[in-house]
């Protein structure tokens, strides 16, 4: 995880509980639930406290990606 990018897949995929772009039509903040939109904030927070945790919810956001290919 080195780009902007990558944390908010991570977040996004965590927020949904899938390929977030399967649930929600892009771009994410216009058109994802309030309630997901604050589960993503919740788990960016995590991460930046938690650098554990950051890569805890990389794995889950790649299984999820693996899962859809």
């Amino acid at each position: 995880m080195r780009f902007d990018h990558c944390f908010e897949r991570i977040a996004y995929d965590v927020a949904v509980g899938a390929k977030w772009d399967t649930d929600v039509t892009p771009p994410f903040c216009a058109n994802a639930t309030p309630a997901q939109v604050r589960r993503a904030i919740d788990v960016l927070r995590a991460m930046a406290r938690d650098p554990d945790r950051a890569h805890e919810y990389n794995r889950y956001s790649l299984r999820c990606r693996k899962a859809d290919a």
